[in-house]
């Protein structure tokens, strides 16, 4: 018997069952409309951002959001501090 945790990844099953949603809305947009439609475009998004999500460790993306908004916000106050 081992001690240790046990990993919870419900939050990876959560975002595979979206990427697996979108994609199959989108095959069936693909099928019933025969054109590219904004709807489309939009599941085309929504599945770019559930795989995003589904394949990344969300820690670290938090981690380089917090760190572009503090870089974007300097670069901002240094370049008004310029003028």
């Amino acid at each position: 018997m081992s001690d240790k945790p046990t990993i919870d990844t419900s939050w990876e099953l959560k975002w595979m069952r979206t990427v697996r949603k979108r994609a199959i809305n989108i095959l069936a947009r693909i099928e019933n409309e025969r054109k590219p439609t904004q709807e489309m475009g939009y599941e085309i998004r929504k599945l770019h951002e559930a795989f995003t999500y589904w394949n990344s460790d969300t820690a670290m993306w938090e981690r380089h959001q917090m760190i572009n908004l503090l870089l974007n916000l300097y670069l901002k106050l240094r370049y008004k501090n310029q003028r």
